[in-house]
């Protein structure tokens, strides 16, 4: 009996550690304690812009929450407090507040599709990057942020640890998640550089691109 006993409170410690442990880890992803209020959303001791853009509410700043398996390009806070950090795919679909969520690929379509049809009403005939970059902080091609989203280039990375530069380097490429999957082609991300374009690109899941929330 005093072996069974002592075999079935190993037990309960060893699932309560369990427990916690797995309790740990999604709030170590999730960004904790959100509190939205008008034009503003606070998570994790940050406090992110918000604007609302036809009926889509969204986060005007690319989330900087230090998640694991986050990483600042090229290690550098100095990149995650102008272009927020990057994520990998799974940690990106879990790691809004709640309330907010990670956009598909068709939330990203009716943000573009509004803002040129905006556009074409108005007469201006511009494309969709050019509505939603930021006016400063690209080095080629910034925007007029006509809607306030402040779109950043954030640069990208990868799985094994390095960072892309070229045409994936921060200040002259953005990429961003969204929770489309398209199977053997990998998760769909929004991508834009200084061509004014919004593109759809697949990848692998274990690159890391930035994160922009939508309300739910």
């Amino acid at each position: 009996m005093r072996i069974n006993h002592t075999v079935a409170v190993s037990l309960s410690i060893a699932m309560l550690a369990f427990t916690l442990s797995c309790s740990s880890d999604n709030e170590d992803v999730r960004c904790p304690d959100a509190v939205t209020s008008e034009g503003a959303v606070s998570c994790g001791g940050q406090t992110y812009r918000t604007v609302q853009i036809g009926t889509q509410t969204w986060m005007a700043e690319n989330l900087n929450y230090n998640a694991n398996a986050s990483k600042c390009y090229a290690n550098d806070p100095a990149y995650c407090n102008i272009y927020g950090r990057l994520y990998n795919w799974e940690t990106a679909k879990n790691t809004c507040p709640n309330g907010w969520h990670l956009p598909s690929q068709a939330e990203w379509e009716t943000l573009t599709n509004y803002t040129i049809n905006i556009g074409l009403e108005t007469q201006e005939y511009l494309s969709a990057g050019e509505y939603l970059k930021a006016t400063t902080g690209w080095n080629a091609g910034n925007g007029n942020d006509r809607y306030s989203f402040t779109a950043l280039p954030g640069g990208s990375g990868n799985a094994d640890g390095s960072f892309n530069s070229i045409t994936g380097d921060v200040g002259d490429s953005g990429y961003w998640w969204t929770t489309t999957n398209k199977g053997g082609e990998g998760p769909a991300n929004i991508f834009m550089n200084y061509s004014d374009n919004v593109d759809v690109m697949y990848t692998n899941k274990s690159n890391l691109y930035s994160v922009r929330c939508i309300k739910d």
